[in-house]
């Protein structure tokens, strides 16, 4: 057995030496009190001042020895145990072009495809998120991670200037996407939220190539239906 913080037993034992001096004083009360009102009153102390006392003693002990064990964390040593995650790995593909600034939606296409992840985050806890910026190109804004808060803070992030080249490229977020999907998950799953048609690439070869490596594509249209 270990213990987390062994400096307390030093605190412990100097709590053990004060509750045993405070025994001193009240034993002298007591020989005192005998000796003022004499032997019968002597005898009446010894048989209930004593079990008294003793009992409080004892009670105060027991409340120190807990108190000092607590303090010092008691540890019967760890195992390291390895749990395999069958979980999902979800890439969100974010449309980053001008055309998201646009506000036929509130408070406009962009912000509303951010809202929107946050609150499926939400029931996505334990499975493995990543994110991809892509508009003319693809660029990885965030690797495939479990740690939510930091997958949040490169959503946030995320602006029409992040890339350059304009236009809507469907395919090199999806190729991108492929790239980051690790060989041993079983379940692989692309999130492509966007509010217009392709502009470039060939969409259509790539999500049969995805098809056919089991990995599933969920396009997801930004905007109203009048644009």
């Amino acid at each position: 057995m270990t213990f987390a913080h062994p400096s307390f037993g030093l605190l412990f034992l100097v709590l053990c030496i004060i509750a045993l001096g405070s025994i001193v004083p009240i034993r002298n009360k007591m020989t005192t009190q005998a000796q003022t009102w004499g032997v019968l009153l002597r005898t009446h102390i010894s048989l209930q001042g004593k079990l008294q006392s003793a009992l409080r003693h004892c009670c105060l002990m027991i409340g120190l020895v807990a108190f000092g064990i607590a303090l010092a964390r008691p540890q019967w040593g760890y195992r390291l145990e390895k749990r395999q995650q069958n979980g999902l790995n979800i890439i969100f593909a974010l449309d980053t072009s001008k055309s998201m600034l646009a506000s036929d939606v509130r408070p406009n296409r962009l912000e509303l495809a951010k809202i929107s992840i946050q609150e499926l985050l939400k029931s996505l806890a334990g499975n493995q998120v990543g994110l991809i910026a892509f508009a003319g190109d693809a660029f990885l804004q965030c690797p495939s991670t479990a740690d939510y808060g930091a997958f949040k803070l490169s959503l946030q992030a995320l602006n029409t200037n992040i890339i350059a080249k304009g236009g809507t490229n469907l395919s090199a977020a999806m190729e991108l996407a492929l790239t980051l999907f690790d060989s041993v998950c079983r379940y692989k799953q692309i999130i492509l939220l966007t509010d217009g048609e392709n502009l470039s690439g060939n969409a259509i070869v790539t999500a049969q190539k995805l098809k056919d490596l089991g990995i599933v594509v969920h396009p997801v249209g930004i905007g109203s239906t009048q644009g």
